[in-house]
Order: C-alpha cells, then structure tokens, then sequence
C-alpha cells in the first residue's frame, strides 16, 4: 500500500512539474526603418544580442554618428560611432552585447527603438518584432 501510495504522489508530482515548465524560446528578433535608417535586433538563448544599423538616407553617409538603443527591459544605452570608418560589408554596422533576459518573459514585447543622431539629424527607427510562422 505504501509503495502505491508513493507511486500516486510521484506520478502527481511530475505531472505538476511538467506542467509548470516554461516554454523555451530560442530567438527573439526585432527590425524596422526610418527615412535614413533601417536596423534589426536580434537576441538569441546564448544571452547574445546583435544590432545591426545601416545607413539608407540619400545623402553621403555620415562620419559621426550617436545611438541609443532600447532594450528588452525598456532600458537604453547608447554609444558614438564613427560611422563612415566602420561600414561592414553590408552598408552598415554590428554591435554586439550579451544579456541575461529570460526570452520567455518578452516574448510579447512586440517594439524596441533606436535614436539615430547625425549631421543635426535625428531619427527613431521603430523596431517591431517578427513572429515566426
């Protein structure tokens, strides 16, 4: 009778565990434009999170460029880049963090932003998330 009863208990016990588990959730992206600008943000259950900008204004790119980028939490952090001196092969720029978001937790975060400043411009590129279908 006791092992029985054990049985039962292990047997709820593991049904509860399973059923509390959280969904993992591999990647979050997120992408968007503005006039001059288009960007994406990308972050990955590695706790690695990606930026890439790229210039797509009409004019000659610019050398100086401030940036401040909104994070899952609704945090910003922004830097200065000289951006004529960094095109990557794509016209444009990657930046690399690491984070300890748990995706799960963000998954319906559906927009980030980032403040362009250049050249007395300023632009905010709206991100929205892209969903996997």
């Amino acid at each position: 009778m006791k092992k029985l009863i054990f049985i039962i208990i292990a047997i709820i016990f593991g049904a509860i565990t399973i059923g509390c588990e959280s969904k993992s959730i591999g990647e979050l992206s997120f992408q968007g434009s503005s006039q001059s600008w288009e960007a994406t943000i990308n972050y990955d259950n590695n706790n690695k999170c990606k930026v890439n900008i790229k210039y797509t204004g009409i004019e000659k790119p610019p050398m100086d460029v401030e940036f401040t980028i909104e994070d899952l939490s609704g945090n910003t952090s922004g830097g200065y880049m000289e951006y004529g001196e960094v095109l990557n092969k794509v016209g444009g720029f990657s930046l690399e963090k690491e984070h300890d978001y748990k995706l799960s937790k963000y998954e319906n975060k559906d927009k980030l932003a980032i403040v362009m400043k250049w050249n007395n411009n300023e632009e905010t590129i709206e991100l929205n998330q892209e969903w996997d279908n």
